[in-house]
């Protein structure tokens, strides 16, 4: 969670605040917690992590 919103001196990421931000990863499906656990193994993410993250 905090790598996704920032620094605790960061009020917010596009306009959406830390509470909405994790109030939305609580909601999540489990396949989406499932490509965001993904994120950063290898160099470039695949296109389906990328696709995933984009919905």
């Amino acid at each position: 969670m905090h790598t996704l919103t920032g620094s605790d001196t960061t009020g917010h990421i596009h306009g959406v605040g830390k509470k909405t931000a994790l109030k939305c990863l609580l909601g999540c499906s489990d396949e989406a917690l499932d490509v965001l656990a993904r994120l950063g193994e290898g160099d470039l993410p695949s296109s389906d992590v990328v696709n995933e993250c984009m919905r």
